[in-house]
């Protein structure tokens, strides 16, 4: 059986019991730079520290220079590609 909220549950916050069952979200903290010197993994890690104590998500740090982007704008400007 299906358990119904009415407008005023739902407005006031009650949970309907599959909704207490959910997975908490998955939020990745993203490393935006890739610079020599760079501070980015600093800060993600206080930052993060500071998400974990919501408790209310899980929360990953995601390194870009982890990955094998290309480097955008390493052109000069005349290339026709």
């Amino acid at each position: 059986m299906v358990e119904e909220l009415s407008f005023l549950d739902k407005l006031f916050g009650r949970l309907a019991t599959e909704e207490k069952a959910m997975t908490k979200l998955n939020i990745g903290i993203i490393l935006g730079s890739t610079r020599q010197g760079r501070v980015s993994p600093q800060v993600g890690e206080w930052v993060k520290g500071i998400a974990d104590k919501r408790g209310d998500a899980n929360y990953e740090i995601v390194d870009i220079a982890d990955f094998n982007l290309p480097f955008v704008f390493t052109t000069a400007g005349d290339d026709q590609d």
